[in-house]
């Protein structure tokens, strides 16, 4: 996977040594079929991020 949005924010993050977190839900391989598949998937990346979020909390 290749994440090009999040690499400034790792980039400070390591240079100011902050920590940081960071979550991605993979919706689709970059193929014809793309599209399709990530607007049938991008609804499921957020129930598991809420599950997540919700299993960090508790802990």
């Amino acid at each position: 996977m290749v994440d090009m949005e999040l690499f400034a924010i790792a980039a400070v993050a390591h240079e100011y040594q902050i920590p940081w977190h960071s979550f991605k839900y993979i919706t689709d391989d970059a193929n014809e079929s793309s599209g399709a598949d990530w607007q049938s998937k991008v609804h499921h990346g957020q129930e598991l991020f809420l599950q997540k979020i919700t299993e960090i909390l508790r802990t």
